[in-house]
């Protein structure tokens, strides 16, 4: 990484754990997050919503939050199956409301989750394993965007943060290099971080099918909802209430469910590079809607 690039990217680590340390602070002073005794004192997270990034995540987050039988961990993205690991049960208990605390607010609800957000998990070699010897039970929901749309759109995320300086085209061009090696890495050494795997895989993180079955290694499959962001993004209430069903809970109220953190002055994407990725994904969709059971044929 070049010295300004890695400059960049540790001042962003400093502001984030800033932020991180005020949150958690703040938080504290309220009953329902704090360090909890055991972890036999929270509500562990009976919902993972693993990705994809890019994908609408960040409102599918919001949305959830906004029911009466979820809770929310206190950051969205906790990371701890994939980077924080080491940190240890305890660090990720401590994310989570207590049970006290969301019986309470569950009220009459018999049935009430809570839940993190962390769409590196689908992408990240070691999280099923991980999530799976702690929450074997856990319900899992991905969202699925047209993976050329996804691509652009996470390059034009680290461009915005400072981390990309080279073109689209480029980018691609240069990506199996910039991965070569990366997920034996973090395979072999668990420990080990990838700033590259998670900032580059730009096409690789498209390449959903494959991600989906070594999570299916570790999970059955009824324990899965497979969603397209397309359909959160066009009709919200539809697609939230298929998600209440999955849960087992009360339907969502109805109102104006706004995107967030969505992409803002797009440039139209080159139309040879658009082909190119519609031929690299095409079987790539295909298998995908054969392991999900619906149709994941997105227009090119």
């Amino acid at each position: 990484m070049k010295p300004k690039l890695r400059a960049k990217v540790l001042i962003n680590r400093v502001r984030i754990n800033v932020q991180d340390a005020v949150s958690t602070s703040l938080r504290s002073l309220s009953p329902e997050y704090f360090n909890p005794l055991s972890r036999a004192d929270v509500v562990l997270p009976s919902v993972l919503v693993i990705g994809a990034q890019r994908a609408g995540t960040t409102s599918l987050h919001e949305y959830l939050s906004q029911h009466p039988s979820l809770f929310a961990s206190r950051r969205k993205e906790v990371h701890y199956f994939d980077i924080h690991y080491g940190k240890g049960s305890r660090w990720y208990a401590s994310n989570f409301p207590t049970r006290k605390y969301a019986e309470e607010k569950a009220g009459s609800s018999t049935q009430y989750h809570s839940f993190e957000t962390t769409p590196y998990y689908l992408y990240h070699p070691l999280a099923p394993a991980r999530a799976a010897q702690m929450l074997p039970h856990a319900k899992i929901i991905v969202l699925f965007r047209n993976p050329i749309s996804r691509a652009y759109s996470h390059y034009l995320n680290e461009v915005r943060k400072g981390y990309e300086k080279l073109t689209f085209a480029d980018a691609l061009a240069a990506e199996d290099e910039r991965l070569r090696g990366e997920s034996e890495k973090l395979i072999n050494q668990p420990s080990y971080y990838s700033y590259n795997h998670q900032h580059y895989s730009y096409v690789d993180r498209g390449r959903y099918a494959a991600q989906v079955e070594h999570w299916l290694k570790y999970f059955p499959r009824n324990q899965f909802l497979f969603l397209r962001s397309e359909d959160l993004f066009q009709n919200p209430g539809k697609t939230l209430n298929e998600i209440a069903e999955f849960l087992n809970i009360a339907p969502f109220p109805e109102r104006d469910y706004e995107r967030l953190n969505a992409s803002v002055g797009q440039e139209k994407l080159d139309r040879s590079i658009r082909e190119r990725l519609s031929r690299e994904f095409s079987s790539h969709n295909t298998r995908l809607g054969e392991i999900a059971n619906r149709s994941f044929d997105w227009p090119d």
